[in-house]
């Protein structure tokens, strides 16, 4: 697919500006209001996430009434349930609470549903399980609860709710406490953290007002609990910037020295203290833990101090990791056989796909053919779905559009999940392709590539290279830096590099094009714009080109 590029539209003035109050090259300067930040303090906890305070936890709407109901639990010995959701932000936020609560001396459990038999929400059973385990706070973590009537029944049940979430918000029930930097004039300045994030701020609220410490000494006592972070706040996806750069560097920090056995199996089988370690080795892994009546191995694996318990919980996950990527790709051809690729969405519906490769189908036809994409499967009676999208399309509005055709549904702009009763899936179909339609132009589904900054080979010097190391690890928010460089000449080409050269300067560049890319039939030396990223190695790497009619 014909790709477009579009490069940032950056003054000039506020590079040169930004660069001398810095310190810095334009180039980095460029990069920093490509992603935009402006100010000097802003840009300095950028590129010193170390040096960086977090927020006050306070600042979040309802953190005070929470706190205070949570330390009368603690001081009553009253029992506590966190209900959390079933993947690894949901894990990882409820061991961070489960840890904290536990060091606070809280009588604390969880639950997690199995999303395949139960789905994702907090339900009457999950109440009543509560109740027999004689429990009366629930504190959910990166879920809503979005049904009155459970909340209206766990009262009756004597049971007081707090929700802790991150998602896009559909109705604001009543509950005891609902902590979510989402909310409507919420003063937190992180609308974008993840659930463990969110999880994560309850726990230094809990920490400052029980125990009386700062932050700093706070993080010097728990920072393990920085290692969840990591590993949620980077398997959900959020922005990498901000206070969730904050986290996710200083979680990589703690990294090497971390105690927990998980941490230490994971070592031993080749994860290393990166980020893209963590994407490639650590997510698959506990993604695949399962949830049984409750219990979840995910859990268990992050929080065992014994190291041989740790390394059967790891041969389990391994095992149900392989099954499940031996399945997803097979499943998903299925699936993009029934694709109909001329809608602007693409929605598939599939009675015999496991709920649990919903996301995944979802997810590569959208990036395969780059439009939102929904993928249902009847469940206990109801349809439910799980859809992916582009940048431009909001899902979470087009389920809201249909909200009262839906049993529920949640999520954020570009993936969320839903369940609908089998007589209301047809009506569905229609009315989401219909909004579908109306909200997407054919513009929206072409590919762009986004170009930060346009440089020539001289630019890219030894300082540049070493300046955007400190634009790492990248991700959401904060991709790895683009360059055009325009009206080069190709001078070589060589198994997977070429080298380019423009007045006098040549650079080498990785590529996985095929040769007869840069064939030239007039025999002349070929002239070529391209796209090149430079971040993650030593060696550029060429992203796109074409052929150059510049001077």
């Amino acid at each position: 697919m014909e790709r477009v590029w579009e490069i940032e539209k950056i003054d000039r003035r506020l590079v040169q500006s930004l660069s001398e109050s810095l310190g810095i090259t334009k180039v980095a300067a460029s990069l920093l209001l490509a992603r935009g930040i402006k100010d000097e303090r802003e840009a300095k906890d950028f590129l010193y996430p170390v040096e960086a305070e977090p927020h006050d936890p306070f600042l979040l709407e309802d953190m005070d009434r929470a706190v205070e109901r949570i330390i009368r639990a603690i001081d009553s010995r009253e029992g506590i349930c966190i209900f959390g959701h079933e993947d690894v932000d949901g894990m990882t936020a409820t061991v961070t609470l489960l840890e904290t609560l536990g060091d606070l001396g809280a009588s604390v459990d969880y639950y997690i549903p199995n999303r395949a038999q139960e789905g994702h929400s907090l339900s009457k059973r999950v109440i009543d399980k509560a109740g027999e385990r004689g429990l009366s706070l629930i504190v959910t973590v990166d879920c809503e609860v979005t049904n009155e009537e459970v909340v209206e029944y766990a009262r009756a049940k004597d049971i007081e709710i707090i929700v802790t979430d991150h998602h896009e918000i559909i109705r604001d029930l009543p509950s005891l406490a609902y902590i979510n930097p989402k909310r409507k004039n919420d003063r937190y300045p992180n609308p974008n953290l993840s659930g463990v994030g969110v999880a994560y701020k309850l726990a230094q609220a809990l920490a400052e007002r029980r125990l009386r410490i700062n932050w700093t000494q706070w993080e010097s006592a728990k920072g393990e609990l920085l290692v969840l972070v990591l590993f949620g706040t980077v398997a959900d996806r959020v922005p990498l910037v901000g206070e969730n750069r904050v986290f996710v560097v200083r979680g990589e920090r703690v990294l090497p020295k971390s105690q927990r056995a998980a941490v230490r199996v994971l070592e031993e089988r080749g994860f290393i203290h990166r980020v893209d370690s963590v994407i490639r080795d650590v997510v698959p892994i506990i993604s695949s833990a399962r949830s049984t009546e409750g219990y979840s191995k995910g859990c268990e694996f992050l929080m065992t101090d014994e190291y041989e318990r740790a390394v059967q919980i790891f041969s389990e996950l391994k095992d149900l990791s392989n099954q499940w990527h031996m399945g997803s790709r097979r499943i998903y051809e299925k699936v993009k056989r029934q694709a109909d690729f001329t809608s602007k969405l693409i929605i598939v519906i599939d009675s015999f796909v496991s709920p649990y490769y919903l996301g995944y189908c979802a997810n590569r036809l959208k990036e395969e053919f780059f439009r939102p994409s929904i993928v249902m499967s009847l469940k206990n009676g109801r349809y439910v779905g799980e859809g992916r999208s582009i940048d431009s399309f909001d899902l979470v509005a087009l389920l809201t559009h249909c909200g009262d055709i839906l049993v529920d549904y949640g999520g954020h702009k570009q993936a969320a999940g839903f369940s609908i009763a089998e007589r209301d899936v047809a009506p569905f179909v229609e009315r989401a392709r219909d909004y579908a339609d109306s909200h997407i132009e054919w513009d929206d589904l072409v590919r762009k590539i986004f170009i930060d900054w346009e440089v020539g080979p001289s630019e890219l010097t030894e300082r540049v290279r070493e300046e955007l190391k400190l634009f790492r690890p990248f991700g959401p928010g904060n991709k790895e830096p683009t360059f055009l460089m325009k009206n080069v000449t190709l001078k070589e080409i060589y198994g997977d590099h070429i080298r380019i050269e423009k007045d006098g300067v040549m650079v080498l560049l990785r590529t996985s094009f095929s040769k007869g890319k840069w064939v030239s039939l007039s025999g002349q030396p070929i002239k070529i714009d391209c796209v090149v990223s430079s971040g993650s190695g030593e060696v550029p790497y060429l992203v796109d080109s074409r052929p150059s009619f510049g001077r």
